[in-house]
């Protein structure tokens, strides 16, 4: 019993020992855990190169940056990155939306998917494929979009760019091949329109058992669609 106990404690000690340098190593290397998704259903294990935040005109104010996580990341797998002794630049993989279908950031979720922004000017209109953070999986998801901000700014400073562009837009699309649109304003989603397969929430809609902000309930008709239609 005596001999279990110790090899028990001796593992556990390893284990922390272990678990303790791959943190030292994350810290250094400024990377998260995270996985990625291929096309064929494939999921590696990894860490992923920190993104989110930008600086300001000093090195001490940080902003969120949200608009980055739409754009490629750098990826090294999990036993690669814990194994090697030194990590070198050229051992992380960029990978796009023409590589994976998604990744895990931590707690998060962006899918590889194709938006159009027709609120933006020029060339941001044009479709284009970026990733997207998935808030709501199902029949119908929902993502964040987020703005980038300008390279080059007139009667505003970059900062106050930074913030509006933490601001998402919350995009809506029906069915797993199905159009990504806005979910608020005057051409966001119509309930008693854009549900009419779906009685149950056309019927609450019609009794108008929805309340709150035009968000909110449009929110609730998603959760009822996803859980009572088909």
């Amino acid at each position: 019993m005596k001999k279990v106990f110790f090899i028990t404690v001796l593992l556990f000690g390893f284990f922390s020992i272990a678990t303790s340098q791959v943190e030292e190593k994350m810290k250094e290397e400024k990377v998260v855990r995270g996985s990625i998704f291929f096309k064929d259903g494939k999921e590696i294990e990894g860490y992923i190169k920190a993104k989110g935040k930008v600086h300001g005109l000093t090195i001490n104010q940080s902003y969120p940056a949200p608009w980055e996580f739409q754009e490629d990341i750098k990826f090294i797998s999990k036993d690669e990155f814990e194994n090697a002794p030194k990590i070198k630049g050229n051992m992380y993989k960029k990978y796009g939306t023409k590589d994976i279908s998604g990744y895990h950031y931590e707690d998060m979720y962006f899918e590889a998917v194709k938006y159009a922004d027709m609120f933006a000017i020029g060339l941001n209109m044009i479709p284009k494929w970026m990733f997207l953070r998935r808030v709501i999986d199902g029949k119908i998801s929902v993502f964040y979009h987020y703005d980038s901000p300008p390279s080059v700014t007139v009667g505003e400073t970059i900062e106050s760019f930074y913030i509006k562009c933490a601001k998402e837009n919350v995009v809506w699309r029906k069915g797993a091949n199905g159009k990504l649109k806005l979910l608020e304003g005057l051409v966001g989603l119509n309930i008693g329109k854009d549900f009419d397969d779906c009685p149950y929430v056309k019927e609450k809609f019609t009794n108008k058992e929805y309340s709150g902000s035009a968000l909110e309930t449009r929110l609730m008709a998603i959760n009822d669609y996803n859980q009572n239609c088909n």
